[in-house]
């Protein structure tokens, strides 16, 4: 293992007694059983699973972030024969043609890799961490920079060991925590958010000055998964727990906040499938992981002067 010892890191603060009050450190004891509580949440990370290039998990999360490299570079450089695939590519230059100036991209509730490499897990990750990769390049290409250079921040607080090894360590990527990333959204960025709940819309993406140039996310007025759940939800609660079935404050702040964000962006429902079906055929769990990583999406663009439709040069 890399720098690591065999049997793992040493206590860095050692503690001789317990006894010992008002003192900073950790105790021999308390140090072996947190080594064994990481190793038995993390077996990949355990003395015997490390490859001689001195990587964790056997290389397993080696090849995941190569994996979301192929997707963005499928995303990016399709072969010439998948036509499909090239017009995908046309329909993400267009949507991001669409948008003004940015200058930054947060990525909102990637989610979590499992420790046992689950393939639907996996798959989801690298399709959704692809394709951002993949719109951050679109942005860098459109606007004239140089390639990577696209501040990204990455939050979700379900991040652990593995999403950090890939992300972080891997992938040189910042990841913020929680409500952080607040502090990195603005007018003049692209949040992309595939699976975040609409409920975390309220007092962040949707508020005044914090309203991105671009939001990929859920459809924020489905009856399944949208805003309007968050809204009515809350207007029942408040009926019920004060009696009085006037609207309150909080319920109408959340209804004007959402109006306003509406009037301001365009939507675009998103088709994440861009392999050709031949390939889709031969792999169905690559089929079957695009599909989850998108199942339903939306793109928010800010709405232009005079712009006309989005789907005047998206299709």
């Amino acid at each position: 293992m890399a720098g690591i010892p065999p049997n793992g890191p040493p206590n860095p603060y050692p503690r001789a007694q317990l006894s010992e009050t008002n003192k900073a450190g950790i105790t021999d004891r308390c140090w072996n059983n947190l080594l064994n509580q990481f190793f038995l949440k993390h077996p990949h990370f355990s003395p015997g699973e490390w490859d001689p290039q001195g990587s964790p998990t056997n290389g397993k999360l080696d090849m995941i972030w190569k994996e979301t490299l192929n997707v963005c570079h499928a995303i990016i450089n399709p072969h010439p024969s998948n036509v499909h695939a090239t017009e995908y590519r046309k329909y993400l230059q267009n949507m991001v043609a669409k948008a003004g100036q940015i200058n930054n991209a947060v990525c909102l509730g990637l989610g979590e890799l499992a420790s046992s490499g689950r393939t639907e897990s996996r798959g989801v990750f690298v399709q959704q961490c692809g394709m951002f990769f993949a719109l951050c390049e679109i942005i860098e290409n459109q606007q004239h920079i140089q390639l990577g250079s696209l501040p990204k921040a990455f939050q979700d607080p379900r991040f652990g060991v593995n999403e950090r090894h890939v992300l972080e360590t891997l992938g040189s990527q910042k990841i913020v925590w929680p409500p952080a990333a607040d502090q990195h959204i603005g007018h003049h960025t692209f949040v992309y958010a595939p699976r975040l709940p609409a409920s975390t819309m309220f007092g962040t993406i949707s508020k005044p000055g914090m309203s991105p140039e671009i939001l990929f996310t859920v459809p924020l007025d489905s009856d399944t998964s949208g805003i309007g759940i968050v809204i009515g939800k809350h207007y029942i609660e408040s009926v019920y727990r004060t009696g009085d079935p006037a609207l309150d404050p909080e319920t109408t702040a959340m209804y004007d906040e959402l109006t306003r964000f509406f009037n301001t962006h365009e939507s675009v429902r998103f088709n994440g499938i861009y392999l050709d079906e031949e390939i889709l055929k031969e792999d169905i769990r690559l089929k079957v992981a695009i599909e989850d990583a998108f199942e339903i999406a939306t793109f928010y663009v800010r709405k232009r002067p005079l712009s006309g439709s989005i789907w005047s040069t998206a299709n």
